[in-house]
């Protein structure tokens, strides 16, 4: 084969090579043409899910949404880092607090804007971080704008973003949130602060009736009831005050007593008491038995029996019956 033979084959081989390469790459991009589109259509039948939001703990933050925006992240100290629970402490005193089935114990964000959260170290038989203490965050101004042992507001909303808060010294103060501040309303001097019970319901929310105009208050020893302003309305109680309709407080644990405002005791010990949430039934176990309207201090009906063994209390039909050794007594309308 002479010379110029080779170099022809050589240059067909070659040739063959740069078709052969060129369909490859042509194949190749045909089939990447259809993998591209035949993705995008999968992707345009696919239902928008949003974008994909954080958990609220994650990567050492608390990430705080308003919808699907991301509005603020806290950068924990800790890793107990979360929501802050609330210290319902009235059980300690044999108090019927506030109480709604269903209420999370622990707080969320308020009004969009401030979160309450737990940031600390607590010890190990601290269920619920109350040693942690509380910060309360403001989202939108992205800073902390108080801390505190502890807060509470049973789980309901009291009036004006309103909060008890007990402070790092242990004594509880009420305070409340406007416009990115704390401010005071009653000074942190307290042993305790609580609200009433009303023990009846809303006829319009079914809710149990809160009384925010008025707290009970343990101070120095002491039991006082006073108002918002943090002015006394009675004086000196003795024991857990359960109970106060303006001239009449309730107090006790176990058992109750009845007292004026002044403080003074008004019936002997020797006499059991029942109070409903507006009137208290006093009786002994010998003859005598007392209705007594707890906001005015009158009596609504008395009696002497030759001897009392029983008594119990009947909510029928809207009314209250005091059934005395069995038999109704007597009967008034609940309001």
């Amino acid at each position: 084969m002479n010379k110029t033979n080779k170099v022809d084959n050589i240059n067909k081989v070659i040739a063959m090579v740069v078709l052969l390469i060129l369909c490859i790459a042509c194949l190749g991009m045909g089939i990447t043409g259809a993998v591209v589109k035949f993705k995008a259509l999968l992707d345009s039948t696919k239902p928008d899910t949003g974008p994909v939001l954080k958990d609220f703990f994650q990567d050492g933050k608390l990430n705080f949404y308003e919808g699907d925006e991301l509005i603020a992240e806290y950068d924990c100290q800790s890793s107990f880092c979360g929501w802050a629970y609330q210290k319902i402490d009235d059980v300690n005193y044999a108090l019927k607090y506030y109480e709604q089935e269903g209420v999370k114990q622990y707080t969320e964000k308020i009004d969009g804007r401030y979160a309450f959260i737990v940031d600390g170290d607590p010890s190990e038989d601290d269920q619920y971080y109350y040693l942690a203490g509380v910060k309360i965050y403001d989202v939108q101004e992205k800073k902390v704008i108080g801390e505190y042992n502890s807060i509470k507001n049973y789980g309901t909303t009291l009036l004006n973003n309103t909060y008890i808060a007990q402070d790092k010294n242990g004594k509880w103060g009420v305070i409340d949130l406007q416009d990115g501040k704390v401010n005071t309303d009653l000074n942190f001097e307290y042993d305790f602060i609580g609200i009433f019970y009303r023990g009846t319901t809303d006829d319009e929310t079914s809710e149990p009736l809160k009384d925010v105009s008025k707290y009970v208050v343990l101070q120095n020893g002491g039991w006082y009831v006073i108002d918002s302003s943090g002015s006394k309305l009675t004086s000196r109680i003795p024991e857990p005050i359960q109970g106060y309709e303006g001239n009449i407080v309730i107090a006790g644990k176990d058992t109750y007593s009845v007292y004026n405002k002044n403080g003074s005791k008004l019936f002997t010990d020797g006499n059991n008491v029942i109070y409903t949430g507006k009137d208290v039934v006093s009786f002994n176990n010998d003859t005598d038995i007392e209705v007594i309207d707890a906001l005015t201090g009158e009596a609504r009906w008395q009696y002497s029996y030759s001897r009392i063994s029983s008594v119990a209390l009947e909510d029928y039909n809207a009314n209250l019956n005091v059934v005395v050794n069995g038999i109704t007594a007597y009967t008034y309308e609940l309001k």
